[in-house]
């Protein structure tokens, strides 16, 4: 497995570990970024990239 295949899903993984430290679900974490639930989802697990804009926003949330 090449490591270009692995690099969606860090920032996904980076957004579950700051859910789980902050205490916030995947709904309210989906409100913040103007995406639905499930979209949260798919970013966590890897399925679907994010969004340059959503990508920007959680390495703001993830400087604080």
């Amino acid at each position: 497995m090449s490591v270009s295949m692995l690099k969606p899903a860090l920032p996904g993984i980076a957004l579950r570990r700051w859910r789980l430290l902050h205490r916030v679900k995947q709904s309210h974490a989906a409100q913040m970024f103007s995406v639905t639930q499930s979209t949260i989802s798919r970013w966590e697990s890897g399925v679907q990239a994010m969004e340059p804009a959503a990508y920007l926003q959680l390495e703001q949330l993830l400087a604080e």
